[in-house]
């Protein structure tokens, strides 16, 4: 095979993985629909549920840039704060393991049966017939990573291209490899997954392709930059504690990216890159996690706005047998007054806007409409949950007179 046409087929291998990805996580996504959203929007505010939520959700949908493209969307909507974000963002590096884990760990040789299975649920008469191409498209994603191997498989044999991969190369330039390649295919598992799939192949050395693959977490930040271009100050603080988070935990491993590969003698060498590439972000992840609320400040005070550039974040009591009324009377009152604040922060940002025509001002009213919207959805169900509940008289009269109030709000 001659080299024109295993560059042919290496290109046209990876272009399917990349659509098998995005058409994944794109199935994952529609599927779940407001409940997605919902479900990122809570339990953000202790710091490890959301790195939880983070790796949880990017295992599912296979991509860290999806899932901090979508962070920042609530963000910018006002759904969550840019304290709360800070979880699910360092949470999606972690979620990002998962396909070299996968990978390494020989996945790719179910690919078919997984597409197979995909078929026939997407065609059966069944109710679970909607994840039929959730399935097709997961095998496809590994399906295609095999391709890849298959592909690439002519390279074992060319002299050249195996002392160049093989030998050892400076770390900074195979760093900045990985961050390139993962700009140019904007997604950091493709490149985790071919790095995995060239050094089981034996094509890459394990100590090459340890800096590649901790590089790609670098380069996926790039989509979070872009994607902030017409956010607000709150969306922007979190793409940019992203590109920090990623870039500062580069800088701890640093010191001991040349002897990673020594933890790991013996080892498969595919294996070994997956669990460098788990421990990387596991570590990173951890450290951060520690000191979020300094962090969080520090990007703050790095990046200042006019305003406060956080909307009002709700507390909802628990409601559990035994609840106290008291303690949802003082919430619906004091929570009522700042709500009303807002609305009437909102009405004379809608009213300058409409005077001014500044696409400043109305995109900043556009944000308040959206968080209004959502915290209207967040009241209902609250509401519902309490009348659920109660059982005295006075309490549901009372219940009563704060539904209407919200609601004229």
């Amino acid at each position: 095979m001659s080299e024109l046409n295993i560059a042919l087929a290496g290109v046209t291998t990876i272009i399917l993985f990349l659509f098998g990805l995005e058409s994944f996580s794109k199935e994952i996504q529609r599927i779940s629909g407001e409940r997605f959203r919902q479900f990122l929007g809570d339990a953000t505010k202790v710091p490890v549920v959301g790195v939880i939520i983070g790796a949880v959700v990017t295992s599912v949908i296979q991509s860290s840039s999806a899932t901090s493209v979508i962070t920042m969307g609530l963000v910018n909507a006002g759904v969550i704060s840019f304290k709360n974000s800070l979880g699910i963002i360092f949470g999606a590096n972690i979620g990002t393991t998962i396909t070299a884990q996968l990978v390494a760990f020989q996945l790719t040789n179910f690919a078919p049966y997984i597409i197979i299975l995909g078929f026939i649920v997407s065609i059966s008469k069944t109710r679970w017939s909607f994840i039929g191409k959730t399935i097709f498209y997961f095998g496809f994603v590994f399906f295609s990573l095999n391709l890849i191997s298959q592909a690439v498989a002519p390279l074992q044999h060319d002299p050249r291209l195996l002392t160049f991969l093989s030998s050892p190369q400076n770390m900074f330039t195979a760093l900045m490899m990985g961050a390139l390649f993962t700009v140019l295919v904007q997604s950091s598992s493709v490149t985790t997954g071919i790095a995995v799939i060239f050094t089981q192949s034996g094509i890459l050395s394990l100590d090459n392709a340890i800096p590649i693959i901790i590089g790609a977490n670098i380069g996926t930040t790039v989509t979070a930059m872009l994607a902030i271009i017409n956010m607000d100050i709150s969306a922007r603080r979190t793409a940019i504690s992203h590109l920090i988070f990623n870039v500062s935990g580069v800088i701890i491993f640093l010191p001991v990216i040349p002897y990673m590969s020594l933890w790991f003698t013996g080892m498969e060498p595919a294996v070994a890159l997956a669990t460098v590439h788990l421990i990387f972000n596991l570590v990173t992840t951890l450290i951060f996690t520690i000191i979020i609320t300094p962090y969080s400040n520090f990007i703050r005070k790095l990046f200042p706005s006019a305003d406060s550039g956080d909307l009002p974040s709700f507390d909802f009591p628990k409601l559990k047998e035994g609840y106290d009324f008291k303690e949802i009377d003082y919430f619906l009152e004091s929570s009522f007054n700042e709500l009303f604040s807002l609305m009437q922060e909102n009405y004379n940002l809608a009213t300058l806007s409409i005077e001014s025509n500044y696409r400043h001002i109305y995109e900043k009213v556009i944000k308040r409409v959206q968080y209004v919207e959502q915290t209207q959805k967040n009241f209902s169900r609250f509401f519902s949950k309490v009348i659920n509940q109660i059982d005295e008289k006075e309490e549901s009269q009372k219940i009563i007179i704060y539904i209407n109030e919200y609601e004229y709000l």
